[in-house]
């Protein structure tokens, strides 16, 4: 009886000297674990300063790109405007042209600018000149092009009225991206659309 009941205390202890080893190996577990956990919060901890930092860097240069386009096209502007009055009434107007045809203000103020200084000797008013920016952007939304295909086109334009003449390149780009103001000039020209490239190839 002694001896069953020695056994079932030396079973106890063995089993309890066996729970205390796993709890110590639990807890040491537990440390490495947390140990670990601060490593990583840590790390992570760095990377989301080092994230921001570069967010506040590519912001940064977003600022200076945006403010650098601005100036300039407040450069474009201040040639053919007259006082900061007028210049600031021409961006305005042409802001809500831009949006109105649902176009790029840049690529609405750089044909705006090209047309001014091309038709200069013709005598157009402000209100004629927007008047010509408005339509000619109507005429690429309807052509239904893509953004940058219009931005495309309404440059390309923009080189031909600064040269003159509207043939080659320019000619082809916007008979191919915006073929609604392809059709506007042979209409205004009295032509097909398709003598176009025979004007443009006489230099007309």
């Amino acid at each position: 009886m002694t001896d069953i009941a020695q056994l079932g205390i030396k079973i106890e202890a063995s089993d309890i000297k066996k729970a205390v080893s796993e709890l110590d190996r639990l807890e040491k577990q537990g440390k490495k674990t947390e140990s670990r956990a601060k490593k990583l919060r840590k790390s992570f901890n760095g990377l989301g300063t080092a994230i921001a930092a570069l967010g506040v860097v590519v912001l940064t240069k977003k600022l200076i790109n945006q403010v650098s386009v601005y100036q300039s096209l407040t450069n474009k502007l201040k040639l053919v405007t007259s006082g900061t009055e007028q210049l600031a009434q021409v961006q305005e107007s042409l802001f809500d042209v831009a949006q109105d045809t649902r176009a790029s203000y840049e690529a609405t103020i750089d044909l705006y600018s090209r047309l001014a200084r091309s038709t200069e000797q013709l005598g157009l008013s402000q209100t004629d000149l927007l008047g010509i920016t408005e339509a000619v952007n109507q005429a690429v939304a309807i052509s239904g092009v893509q953004a940058a295909s219009a931005s495309a086109a309404l440059f390309q334009l923009g080189q031909g009225l600064a040269a003159d003449a509207l043939r080659g390149q320019e000619l082809n780009s916007v008979m191919e991206q915006t073929p609604r103001l392809a059709r506007a000039i042979a209409d205004g020209l009295g032509v097909e659309i398709g003598a176009l490239r025979d004007l443009a190839a006489e230099g007309a």
